[in-house]
C-alpha cells in the first residue's frame, strides 16, 4: 500500500446492508493494523448532516430530482474536501457508505437525468478523490422491503417510494457495475451478514495489498 490511503465505497439499494458491512470492514481493517475511517453520504460534516436532514425528510416528498442531485453533490463536496481527502493524504483507508455511484443510479438511471452529466458534475464536486474499489451489495427489491419491515424503523423520503422505483434502483446498480470505469465488485446481499463480510473483506484486501 502506498503512502496515500485508499477509498473503498459500499453501494447498493436501501436495506442492502451497506452501513453494517462498512462498519464491519472498518473494524476488520483496524484489527489488521490499518487506520480505517468510516464516513457516510450524505453527511459526515456539519454541512452534510444538515443537508441530509433535508434530503431524507418525508415532508419534502415533491422535491425536484435536479434539486436532489445538487444537494447530494453539495454534501459530497464538503465531505471530500474536509474529511476524505485529508484522511487519504494521511494514509488512511476511508470506507464510505455511498458515494458518486448513488447519484448516477438514483438521480440518473432512475431519476432520468443523464448519467454522464452526473459523472462530470461529480468530478467537480469530489476533486481528485476517486474510489479504489466500489462494492455493490446486490439485493432484490422485495427482499429489501421485507428487511425494512422487519426492522420496524420509520422509512425516510426515498425509502418511502413505491416498489417499482426500488426495483429500478436495483437494476440500475447492476447496470452500473457493468459499465463503470472504476473497479466495481458486485456481491450478493441475500446471504448471512458473516458470509457477506468475508467477501467484502477479501475484495478490499485485493486493492490494499
Amino acid at each position: 500500500m502506498s503512502a496515500r490511503g485508499r477509498l473503498i465505497v459500499l453501494e447498493g439499494p436501501d436495506a442492502s446492508g451497506k452501513t453494517t458491512q462498512a462498519r464491519l470492514l472498518a473494524d476488520a481493517l483496524t484489527q489488521r493494523g490499518l487506520r480505517a475511517l468510516m464516513v457516510r453520504e450524505p453527511g459526515g460534516t456539519e454541512v452534510g448532516e444538515r443537508i441530509r436532514a433535508i434530503l431524507l425528510d418525508p415532508a419534502l416528498e415533491g422535491m425536484n430530482v435536479r434539486s436532489e442531485l445538487f444537494l447530494f453533490m453539495a454534501a459530497r463536496a464538503e465531505l471530500c474536501r474536509t474529511v476524505i481527502a485529508p484522511a487519504l493524504d494521511d494514509g488512511c483507508v476511508v470506507i464510505s457508505d455511498r458515494f458518486l455511484a448513488s447519484s448516477v443510479v438514483y438521480q440518473g438511471m432512475v431519476g432520468g437525468l443523464p448519467p454522464q452529466k452526473i459523472i462530470d458534475l461529480g468530478a467537480l464536486a469530489v476533486g481528485d478523490v476517486r474510489p479504489a474499489l466500489t462494492i455493490v451489495l446486490d439485493l432484490d427489491s422485495w427482499q429489501a422491503a421485507a428487511r425494512m419491515e422487519a426492522a420496524g424503523r420509520t422509512p425516510d423520503r426515498i425509502e418511502l417510494r413505491d416498489p417499482d422505483y426500488h426495483q429500478k434502483v436495483q437494476a440500475g446498480y447492476r447496470e452500473y457495475a457493468r459499465w463503470a470505469t472504476e473497479s466495481v465488485r458486485l456481491i450478493r446481499a441475500d446471504r448471512s451478514e458473516e458470509q457477506i463480510a468475508i467477501e467484502v473483506f477479501e475484495a478490499a484486501l485485493e486493492v490494499l495489498e
